[in-house]
């Protein structure tokens, strides 16, 4: 189990065969129709699911297809959940893999890419957690994406938490694209008008958060340059 909270306490204020599911009552939404391209972890020994919608703007669809990957299979109503979808990796296959995903309702279609990281996973007995600090830049008034776990080693546990202080010059959202640590998304958005250097930071309990544990974390920052 992982919990990701914000604290209180801010410092400011292809071709080949596609696989689809459908819906029961198409809906025409036009403009209401956002996707966006995504970037997946994954792990090369199990089957992952592919949360494409996690940072897209679809109030109804009548039609949604995915390509086949190259490295992998795609898996329907993955884990039993109807309307999902896994992808498992071909046995051994380390690397990147791709796909596109299309959503369709009436005559309005978007597509969008899906990249595919395909990692081996961390050997429990043989690891160790570190976090380390992150850097990004953006230009005034437009958001930017951070995944501040991408550079930090998590080792699997029962039970780990992480805490996040709010920004003072801007602010965070998060999108959660489940299937491990590297796969959490923090949208940062500065303040309007802002041009200058913001930041937050992070705590990383490995023990959980309860008891004692709550002594024990790893903490980093993040830091946001905006030109």
């Amino acid at each position: 189990m992982k919990a990701i909270l914000l604290l209180v306490a801010c410092i400011g204020c292809f071709a080949a065969c596609d696989q689809f599911e459908e819906d029961v009552v198409p809906v025409s939404f036009g403009g209401d129709l956002k996707i966006h391209p995504d970037n997946l972890y994954v792990y090369n020994n199990k089957t992952s699911r592919v949360h494409s919608e996690a940072n897209d703007t679809i109030v109804s669809f009548d039609k949604k297809t995915y390509s086949t990957p190259i490295n992998g299979t795609l898996v329907a109503n993955f884990d039993g959940i109807e309307g999902t979808m896994g992808y498992r990796p071909n046995p051994g296959f380390v690397g990147t893999d791709s796909l596109t995903y299309q959503v369709c309702s009436g005559q309005t279609c978007k597509t969008a890419k899906i990249k595919l990281i395909v990692e081996e996973p961390v050997d429990p007995a043989n690891c160790t957690t570190t976090i380390q600090p992150d850097f990004v830049k953006t230009k005034r008034d437009k958001p930017v994406e951070i995944r501040m776990f991408v550079n930090d080693i998590i080792c699997p546990s029962p039970s780990v938490a992480a805490y996040y202080n709010a920004p003072s010059r801007g602010t965070v959202r998060y999108v959660n694209y489940f299937e491990g640590w590297k796969n959490d998304v923090w949208i940062y958005t500065p303040a309007k008008g802002f041009v200058g250097v913001d930041s937050f930071t992070y705590k990383f309990y490995p023990n959980g958060y309860t008891g004692s544990s709550t002594d024990k974390y790893l903490e980093a920052e993040v830091r946001i340059t905006v030109e």
